[in-house]
């Protein structure tokens, strides 16, 4: 299930148009966001390249990915 919501008139129309083709992406099965490497936000490894999140570890995933600042507690 794959749902945006409306993007702000201050969203540049090429970017929206970038974002609306990777939603088609995700929606077809030919793209996921979270097949590949993954690091969590203190820098650990928690996926490998070339790999897919199976959808238990989606589901149970209590981490952020690199680059989000905070925590889960």
């Amino acid at each position: 299930m794959i749902r945006l919501s409306a993007m702000s008139p201050l969203v540049p129309a090429d970017f929206q148009a970038q974002v609306l083709a990777k939603k088609d992406e995700i929606a077809k099965g030919t793209f996921d966001v979270f097949w590949g490497a993954l690091k969590d936000n203190r820098g650990a490894v928690k996926q490998n390249a070339g790999e897919k999140m199976t959808d238990l570890a989606m589901l149970t995933m209590d981490w952020f990915v690199e680059g989000v600042i905070g925590s889960v507690k």
